[in-house]
């Protein structure tokens, strides 16, 4: 302690451990709520880390922003090599997810199982009783990218080899060494290039024409490119970096954890298969054909795969998700929250996910034990994967909550 304690003195760092006054006595007495941590190196820099009920009065509140946050540690923009944030930002990004990703994701179903079992086949071959693999991320890893490309820029690029491995390795190489980003660039200026031009001769052509079903059809009707706009190559380019580099990684990193879950605990996997059985018996009947995958799991079908969607959620309640979110507080003046403590403008609040994911008072599913891992734990109490609030953050929450 003695040596800590020299050390903060020589090296001009204060540490400030706060406890917040309690706006509801008893509703979280047993938790720290609010924690300042002040650590100064020749300036004052304040971040307070917030748990409970009061993470709400940051989500929904616009004068915190997690992308300014984010920006102090990593440039987004920079990554897309976007100078003008008229053209492509973070608003613009969401907009275009939630308009033409989101609310389609049903459609997309049956192509995403076409993929999977491409990708699947790709890695493992034709398996013939069982396989043993190493690990399981560079499977799932592949599998996604491929079904993830499907839907970004359609089933034919999907076979570009050179993008897949951008859309596998982005967020990676990023991590790694700055300057993988050219190489990934690259990939994608090569693969969108004609297949762009391709796409604007046929619009401008008109007649009849099928418009393809994907996210680059959606960019380019978006940004409203034509044969001759000067950055009708750059901009899909500068897109796609961004939403790789946010979804693709995260999505394999996810499925990999879901599935050593399962493997952790395999008296849960003949639920499900008879759960999968119950839900391909009630859609199609008792004598099914089971030959085509495309066609069983449509969107509606895997809807109804509640204990699946339940292990999901468990999935990511416990994962290794401590203080997360960082958003800085933007207001022009100090803002004080219900439990007195105060947010200066430019302070950062980071958001203590593990104290609401195992808090009894604040989880809703009533069934206890909230540092084990229960599979079927959110099965009928209305908390599907995708649901987001106060005891599952993973996703943020409110209108800035992850499309």
């Amino acid at each position: 302690m003695s040596i800590l304690a020299s050390f903060l003195k020589d090296q001009n760092i204060i540490a400030l451990l706060k406890n917040s006054s309690r706006a509801q006595q008893g509703s979280i007495a047993r938790s720290i709520t609010i924690l300042s941590l002040a650590v100064a190196l020749g300036s004052y820099a304040v971040h307070t880390v917030v748990s409970g009920r009061y993470v709400r009065e940051v989500f929904l509140n616009n004068d915190f922003n997690f992308e300014a946050a984010l920006g102090k540690t990593f440039d987004l923009w920079l990554l897309t090599d976007s100078t003008n944030q008229d053209l492509i930002n973070t608003p613009k990004l969401r907009s275009l997810i939630t308009k033409n990703l989101a609310v389609d994701v049903k459609q997309y179903t049956p192509r995403v199982v076409e993929h999977l079992i491409i990708a699947a086949h790709e890695m493992l071959g034709d398996i013939e009783g069982s396989k043993e693999i190493p690990h399981l991320y560079p499977l799932m890893q592949h599998m996604v990218a491929i079904a993830g490309a499907s839907i970004f820029v359609g089933p034919k690029l999907a076979k570009n080899k050179d993008l897949v491995e951008t859309f596998k390795n982005l967020a990676i190489d990023i991590g790694k060494y700055g300057k993988a980003i050219n190489k990934h660039r690259k990939h994608l200026y090569h693969a969108l290039s004609p297949e762009i031009d391709e796409r604007l001769a046929k619009m401008e052509k008109g007649g009849d024409w099928e418009r393809p079903q994907d996210l680059l059809q959606s960019v380019i009707e978006t940004l409203q490119l034509t044969s001759n706009h000067p950055h009708r190559y750059m901009l899909p380019v500068q897109y796609f970096l961004a939403l790789v580099f946010a979804s693709i990684h995260t999505t394999s990193e996810n499925a990999t954890i879901t599935m050593y879950r399962l493997l952790q605990h395999p008296e849960a996997i003949e639920p499900l298969l008879e759960e999968q059985q119950q839900v391909l018996e009630k859609h199609y009947g008792p004598n099914f054909d089971d030959s085509d995958m495309t066609k069983l799991f449509t969107g509606e079908v895997v809807k109804d795969f509640t204990r699946l969607d339940s292990l999901c959620r468990e999935t990511m309640r416990v994962r290794n998700f401590y203080l997360e979110l960082p958003h800085t507080y933007l207001g022009k003046s100090r803002f004080t929250m219900s439990n007195g403590a105060v947010i200066h403008p430019g302070d950062d609040v980071i958001i203590n996910a593990y104290t609401n994911h195992t808090n009894p008072e604040i989880q809703c599913d009533g069934v206890g034990d909230y540092h084990e891992f229960k599979p079927f734990r959110f099965v009928e109490k209305g908390r599907q994967a995708t649901r987001v609030g106060d005891d599952f953050l993973f996703f943020g929450q409110g209108q800035h909550a992850c499309p």
